[in-house]
């Protein structure tokens, strides 16, 4: 029996490797492909100098600088520099600075970013006495005045005149209506361009185009990054070393998509490859990843992640018309396979879709089968768990946010619980005469209306950072703490004003419904109070002491006195009522204290 599967077996074997072997001539299609885009950018970043010196000289002709620049006047140079600066931003093209000598007048600098200025200055007074030099030359011929130098290119010509009697000259002739790149020190190269300008046979002025081939290669680069990126799910990306020889990534417009782990491990490998000279590439089961050293700009490496799910498909494919003939051979005990276990799975899936609502924030769900086995156990203790979790958050409602805000900052409860002193402003607010409206109106009207009144004043006091402490009856006992020192006074003012206008809101409401109104008193008190537990042995409830609570709530029954907001303030609160637009402040009666007063209201 077992001697007949044999054939099977080695055809099997046979046609596995034939599927590796397309798999492996694949990978390296894909890898050959991905590799030549990115040699690609290295080939066309030759291009970056040449096509910086053709689009300077198409500049100068479509702009028409020759008359700005020959005119020998600052403010037309600088027109002259924006406008050359403007038209090479357009074509993703950049320049950084510029130079103009005119014989016998202006010696200018026209720089975009005064961040370079010292490096700027420093070519420029290379290139001056070159000029001078030249100059001096065409002097022979024509009638020229001489080039200003300043000290600095004074300095220079000195230095650089020891030379061979025509090195100076060249400096400026090298770059003659031609780009070149010259490099200075540890910094990328610059591009330079220069020109001449004459009229009649007479030369006007002598002028230098420059900017960094790095930012003229990293605009090219972003650009064919974001071009390569723009289609397909092959993810193609560059990474930079940093002055402090970190490797980072180059930004581009795609870039979020290697926040994850696949672009994680991108940006590892090519950091460990930054050194090598060559292409070089790895793969996971999900990717193939590839480095590319750009030789042009040895402080650039380039990469790509290219997706091996299309591949890999066509693998499984074959796979899976290898193996079908196992496939059939094995569906009849797949089948019963299929029915004992789906006694298992179905409520199985059931739990999981009930814990992922959990998960989700919906309490409402229930594990609705009945069974006496360990299933049935665990779906009833989920069931008991949800009731739990509903208890629980009916009596966080009430549950100070002062102890949750505690609880969730300490490492233990023996240590949230302790008593602590906090600085802060106490708001306290109660209705007028509330026994006096319980003893004339039904239960169920002065319940609907302490609900809503107390759920209303809550949010005003949330909205500006107050948190709810008590609710004594009728009464409401908030507190702001410090964030800065005495800012809390300032949110406690703009809480109860709040309060106020939702009062009066709700009164305009009930009087539109023939319903009761009523009025409420506000005392506010900034000070120091003693924040903990109280502990007996049947309950504990958190709460706060001290004088700000205290002189709040006398506030509060003072405000009896009002004519206006009804809430009442010590002195100390009148620089910061001075600072809130739409309030001011009146003397309550012969107390000595304050009340606020909402000046569209008194209107």
């Amino acid at each position: 029996m077992f001697s007949g599967f044999l054939p099977i077996f080695l055809m099997l074997s046979l046609a596995h490797g034939l599927i590796e072997d397309s798999y492996s001539s694949a990978l390296i299609e894909l890898r050959q492909e991905n590799t030549g885009k990115l040699a690609r950018i290295n080939e066309k970043s030759d291009n970056l100098l040449q096509l910086y010196g053709s689009n300077i000289s198409l500049a100068i002709n479509k702009l028409k600088l020759q008359p700005l620049l020959t005119s020998n006047r600052s403010e037309d140079a600088r027109k002259a520099f924006d406008l050359a600066r403007g038209h090479l931003e357009k074509i993703e093209l950049a320049l950084d600075y510029l130079y103009v000598f005119v014989p016998g007048g202006i010696s200018e600098l026209m720089i975009h970013d005064q961040r370079h200025y010292n490096k700027f200055k420093t070519l420029m007074d290379l290139f001056g006495p070159s000029i001078y030099q030249l100059n001096k030359r065409y002097a022979e011929f024509w009638s020229l005045p001489d080039i200003r130098l300043d000290g600095s290119q004074k300095n220079f010509h000195k230095i650089l005149s020891g030379f061979h009697s025509s090195f100076l000259e060249e400096i400026f002739i090298y770059s003659y209506e031609k780009e070149i790149a010259m490099k200075f020190g540890e910094s990328s190269s610059d591009f330079f361009y220069s020109v001449v300008f004459s009229d009649k046979g007479r030369i006007q002025s002598y002028v230098g185009f420059a900017a960094n081939s790095e930012r003229l290669f990293r605009k090219f680069l972003e650009r064919e990054l974001n071009a390569m990126n723009a289609a397909g799910s092959t993810i193609f990306l560059a990474a930079e070393e940093l002055n402090n020889s970190d490797f980072t990534t180059f930004p581009y417009r795609k870039m979020n998509a290697l926040n994850g782990q696949i672009g994680k491990k991108a940006m590892n490998f090519i950091t460990k490859c930054r050194s090598s000279l060559f292409e070089k590439h790895i793969t996971d089961l999900e990717h193939l990843y590839i480095f590319y050293p750009m030789r042009n700009m040895h402080k650039y490496a380039g990469g790509c992640v290219v997706s091996l799910a299309g591949i890999n498909r066509e693998r499984s494919l074959k796979r899976l018309a290898l193996f079908a003939i196992t496939v059939l051979l094995t569906c009849m005990m797949y089948v019963m396979a299929s029915f004992a276990t789906s006694h298992m799975l179905t409520p199985l899936d059931e739990i999981n879709k009930t814990l992922q609502k959990i998960s989700n924030g919906n309490l409402g769900s229930r594990i609705e089968f009945t069974r006496s086995d360990e299933l049935g156990k665990l779906g009833t203790a989920i069931n008991l768990m949800l009731e739990g979790f509903k208890h629980r958050l009916r009596l966080g409602k009430f549950v100070s946010t002062t102890l949750e805000k505690s609880l969730a900052s300490n490492a233990s409860l023996e240590e949230s619980i302790k008593a602590r002193s906090v600085t802060g402003t106490v708001l306290f607010s109660d209705i007028r005469s509330f026994t006096t409206l319980s003893e004339n109106w039904p239960p169920d009207e002065i319940a609907a209306m302490l609900n809503y009144h107390l759920e209303t004043m809550s949010e005003s006091v949330q909205q500006f950072g107050g948190q709810v402490e008590q609710f004594i009856g009728d009464a409401i006992v908030a507190f702001f703490p410090d964030m800065d020192s005495g800012d809390s006074k300032t949110r406690a003012v703009c809480a109860a004003i709040a309060m106020f206008n939702a009062h009066q809101a709700i009164n305009a409401a009930r009087t539109a419904r023939n319903q009761f109104e009523y009025a409420i008193g506000t005392g506010l008190a900034h000070g120091r109070i003693i924040a903990g537990p109280l502990i007996t042995p049947t309950r504990s409830e958190f709460c706060f002491i001290g004088s700000a609570k205290s002189e709040a709530e006398l506030y509060e029954q003072q405000s009896k006195l009002g004519r206006h907001t009804r809430i009442v303030v010590a002195p100390a609160f009148s620089s910061v009522i001075a600072e809130i637009s739409g309030i001011d402040c009146a003397a309550l009666a012969t107390t000595g204290l304050l009340e606020l007063r909402v000046k569209e209201a008194d209107k």
